[in-house]
C-alpha cells in the first residue's frame, strides 16, 4: 500500500513541477517525506527534507508554519534513524 501512494505522490510531483505549481509541489513532497519514513527511507526522507527546508526558507509566515511542521517530522526521521 505503501508504495504506490509513493509512486503515485512522485508522479504527482513530477506534474506540478511541470505546471509550475511549486506550494502544491511542496506540500506533495512534505507527504512524500512522511511515506518515505513510514516506509523506512530514512536518508530519502531526510534528503527531501533538507531540501524542502532550504527552499521554504522563512518567505512568509505560511512558509514558516510549514518550516516548522517539516523541522518536526525531520526531527522524527532523525531520532528514528538513529
Amino acid at each position: 500500500m505503501v508504495l504506490a501512494q509513493l509512486d503515485v505522490c512522485q508522479e504527482q510531483v513530477e506534474w506540478a513541477t511541470a505546471e509550475k505549481r511549486t506550494f502544491l509541489r511542496q506540500r506533495i513532497e512534505a507527504r512524500l517525506a512522511a511515506l518515505q519514513l513510514q516506509n523506512k527511507d530514512f536518508p530519502a526522507a531526510l534528503s527531501l527534507i533538507g531540501k524542502l527546508l532550504t527552499e521554504v526558507g522563512a518567505h512568509s509566515l505560511l512558509g514558516r508554519l510549514n518550516m516548522a511542521g517539516l523541522s518536526i517530522a525531520g526531527g522524527r526521521i532523525s531520532v528514528s534513524g538513529s
